[in-house]
């Protein structure tokens, strides 16, 4: 597997990480509603820079495509 650059200085690898807080980090789509059996937060998953420093999060596509193929499916 390739290393990944970094986005922003483009030297240094990307370094595999999370993001901690008093609770997990997740995103959620603002056009996102209510769900009884599953929830609408994405998970994120965080790179740092070990040249820069630069921290990317970068989202679990396919549960954000879920929640959108859930919308369209309520109406």
């Amino acid at each position: 597997m390739a290393q990944i650059q970094c986005p922003a200085c483009g030297k240094g690898r990307l370094v595999e990480g999370s993001i901690r807080s008093t609770g997990t980090v997740h995103f959620r789509p603002f056009s996102a509603r209510f769900f009884a059996l599953r929830t609408a937060e994405v998970k994120v998953f965080a790179h740092m820079c070990n040249a820069c420093g630069v921290v990317t999060l970068i989202g679990d596509t396919k549960k954000l495509q879920s929640v959108q193929l859930a919308q369209t499916q309520e109406y």
